[in-house]
């Protein structure tokens, strides 16, 4: 006996198709912004976690030799690794102890063979000079403010994104990148 398949091979239609496509271009219209804007948030910790280990180095320094060198090798700041965010304190007193370098106050500087950081300086996600930010050091009324900046959003241009830190552990965003 002799089988008889009916092929009926119809596949879908261009009109089909053109649905499909213009239903996947409608939907990415609305996912790629707002996954650009979950990776600017996510960039902005960077910042935040290199203030406050900053603002940690600073106060362990302050209870343990009573001043405010402003310097990362006073403070012991060395940020480990790839930063895209720019650090800038100012120096202070200078510490009676140990290595000190007093031109070492910003994450753009080589200081002298003390910091193993590297400053990311291009890209989509790199340090920018701080410009909306006074970063000061008082060692006699132990305040300071140190600053972090860069650009996190991609093509942002002018659009940079900046934080401070004082003495009381105030967390600042003095210029808002995202947004």
């Amino acid at each position: 006996m002799k089988k008889i398949f009916k092929l009926n091979q119809q596949g879908f239609s261009l009109i089909e198709l053109m649905v499909v496509v213009a239903i996947i271009a409608i939907l990415a219209t609305f996912a790629i912004p707002q996954y650009q804007s979950f990776q600017s948030k996510a960039r902005q910790k960077e910042g935040m976690t290199l203030l406050n280990s900053y603002y940690v180095a600073a106060m362990a320094t302050q209870a343990e030799m009573g001043v405010l060198p402003g310097n990362f090798v006073g403070t012991g700041f060395n940020p480990a690794g790839q930063v895209h965010y720019r650090i800038t304190s100012q120096n202070g007193a200078t510490p009676t102890y140990g290595p000190n370098n007093t031109t070492c106050v910003s994450t753009v500087n080589n200081c002298g063979g003390y910091g193993t950081w590297t400053e990311v300086t291009s890209g989509a996600f790199a340090a920018n000079a701080v410009n909306t930010c006074t970063v000061a050091t008082t060692s006699a009324s132990g305040t300071f403010t140190a600053c972090a900046s860069a650009n996190i959003r991609p093509n942002s241009g002018a659009d940079v994104d900046t934080w401070s830190i004082n003495q009381a552990k105030t967390l600042t965003n003095t210029n808002d990148g995202i947004n």
